[in-house]
């Protein structure tokens, strides 16, 4: 036995009985991973959740909506637009009786929901304005707690658990998506945040009280584009479950979240309105571009998968078959970044969509960088062929498993737009960059103890860095999912949290 076979003895890999349980293939995880978007809904299929018939709504003599019919479409968004004036936010307020705290308004024609006129003597105004809830242009947190806020409307109808308001004004939180914002600020006053971290907290408190239909009233038009964004966000994921009916006078915005739009004028309804097909072709493409990156994706975990497997086993033609296969990534590469391109050039798209577009288009770029990661492995693996075999340490084997699971987890927390796994992903990159410090270690240690394994070492040596740059990857991969999700850059937090406490020392 060579000296660099007793120093690697106690690490050796043995190449057969391994009962250690991989993580599923990216294969295997596309085939379960559900869509991310949903498509724009079929309007002539779904069922109207609410019915407007020859509504005209009166202030005193003054006739402010004129004979407006239409239909609203269940779990579906439905857009009113139009210039100043025109009867949009009177409209809106009609639906949940709004209207009738205002002196000398008055209404003729129906409004049904589910089929029930709301307008009949017999409602019960409270319990249709909790059933139809409504958010308003400007924001109007009460002045009081965040938790409070939440809770005022369970109270009102009669919760007084603390353990049940407490889980309802998490979940609610949750789905307004200022839960992880606010979790360590709930008796701190609703004032004292942002503007728009106050708006989602109006969506939060009208979300609290389970309503079916949800109207907003230009619910962005104070707020900045990065809080614009997250509103038009929170509605897009909102419409799973609500039906949602929204005021706004941007037509680019009444495109990208809406599945139906009518046009108000002067307080006529033209009763006609149209399926938003800029926005329908946005999501085909987004569609096809998810399809294109998970099939790059699961080309890409069996390259690596065999250029590990070729260096375990030293087999230099399943390296050679990597090296072929990288022909293949790279004309994907090619493809999905024109794809990617085109969406930008002929969709233009904002908001979530912009953001989605990028992501993928970095994406992209990481997944064909460890393809070339995994070239390189199996460039060195052709070159350990011809030399003496030592074995592979277990340290190696073991950074390799975390690195090729960090990769399958950041493109599952990208699929599925869950944060929390992008940030365990992150996490684990220290993980990685520390193994591979051992590594170079235990091979500088066979370097100086057997001289006839420096070249073979070396070529481990490198090896062992592809991997780790692997991880690093994986991470970036990660990132821009936080960043898709959140908004939120979370790219150098560590070398910023460092800067911070060195100008304040």
């Amino acid at each position: 036995m060579t000296n660099s076979e007793q120093v690697l003895q106690a690490n050796s890999v043995a190449e057969s009985g391994d009962d250690r349980k991989q993580p599923a293939s990216l294969k295997e995880l596309a085939a379960e991973r559900p869509q991310s978007s949903r498509a724009p809904a079929d309007l002539n299929q779904a069922s109207p959740k609410m019915q407007v018939h020859d509504l005209s709504v009166y202030y005193g003599e003054t006739r402010a909506v004129s004979e407006v019919s239409l239909s609203i479409p269940r779990q579906c968004v439905t857009a009113l637009i139009g210039p100043s004036g025109c009867g949009k936010s009177t409209f809106l307020r009609s639906l949940n009786r709004m209207n009738d705290m205002v002196d000398a308004a008055r209404i003729e024609g129906k409004v049904l929901l589910d089929e029930r006129d709301i307008y009949d003597r017999r409602t019960d105004v409270v319990k249709l304005r909790k059933r139809v809830g409504m958010v308003f242009q400007k924001s109007n947190p009460f002045p009081k707690s965040v938790f409070e806020n939440i809770a005022y409307g369970p109270r009102v109808a009669g919760i007084s658990n603390m353990s049940k308001l407490r889980e309802i004004a998490e979940q609610s939180l949750r789905r307004a998506a200022l839960w992880d914002e606010v979790r360590d600020r709930l008796d701190k006053s609703a004032l004292d945040l942002s503007g728009g971290q106050q708006q989602r907290l109006c969506i939060a408190r009208a979300l609290a009280t389970d309503p079916e239909v949800l109207l907003m009233d230009e619910p962005a038009s104070a707020l900045d584009p990065a809080s614009t964004s997250r509103i038009e966000d929170l509605i897009f994921e909102l419409r799973e479950q609500y039906t949602i009916v929204i005021v706004t006078h941007n037509m680019q915005q009444a495109a990208r979240v809406s599945d139906q739009t009518a046009f108000f004028y002067q307080g006529l309804h033209h009763r006609t309105f149209w399926i938003n097909a800029m926005s329908k072709q946005i999501k085909h493409g987004l569609d096809a571009l998810q399809q294109s990156i998970l099939a790059m994706s699961a080309m890409v975990e069996e390259m690596i998968d065999n250029a590990y497997l070729a260096l375990q086993q030293q087999d230099p033609h399943l390296a050679e078959a990597v090296i072929q296969a990288d022909v293949e990534v790279n004309k994907r590469e090619v493809q999905i970044e024109n794809q990617c391109l085109e969406i930008l050039a002929r969709q233009q798209p904002v908001a979530a969509d912009l953001r989605r577009t990028v992501t993928v288009l970095k994406i992209n770029n990481d997944l064909e960088r460890i393809a070339d990661l995994a070239v390189n492995i199996a460039e060195r693996v052709k070159s350990l062929s011809q030399l003496d075999r030592i074995p592979v340490l277990e340290i190696m084997r073991d950074m390799a498993d975390t690195a090729i699971a960090m990769v399958r987890m950041a493109l599952d927390a990208f699929v599925n737009l869950d944060v929390e796994i992008a940030r365990s992903v992150c996490q684990r990159d220290d993980e990685v960059d520390n193994a591979n410090r051992q590594v170079i270690d235990r091979l500088r240690g066979v370097m100086q103890s057997d001289s006839s394994a420096i070249e073979a070492a070396l070529h481990y040596f490198s090896a062992s860095r592809h991997i780790e740059r692997m991880a690093d990857h994986a991470t970036n991969i990660a990132e821009d999912v936080i960043y898709l999700v959140q908004g939120e850059i979370a790219r150098h937090r560590d070398d910023e949290t460092e800067l911070m406490r060195l100008e304040s020392m």
